[in-house]
């Protein structure tokens, strides 16, 4: 990652840095990109037909019913509006 690009990401995101932590964070922002692009070329293409491609009910995990929420704890932060339940904005 070259210089512009850190200082540009800096104003972007309103962060300020020391000079020390300008380089030492350039050198981990170049090592995770270069990170990144290895991570990009995997080949994460699935070929069913390789395993078979067979998944039996057997396979999988059983259905089982537990203990729920009590409903008026989950929605006690809500409030009802026009039949729905509104969850207020934690974040802007």
């Amino acid at each position: 990652m070259d210089n512009q690009t850190f200082l540009h990401l800096c104003k972007l995101s309103k962060l300020t840095f020391s000079p020390e932590e300008h380089d030492a964070l350039i050198a981990d922002m170049s090592e995770i990109v270069a990170l990144m692009d290895k991570v990009k070329e995997a080949d994460l293409f699935y070929d069913d037909e390789k395993d078979g491609g067979a998944i039996t009910l057997s396979d999988l995990r059983p259905d089982i019913a537990g203990e729920s929420f009590e409903r008026d704890l989950i929605l006690r932060n809500t409030s009802a509006k026009r039949g729905c339940y509104a969850i207020p904005r934690l974040m802007e």
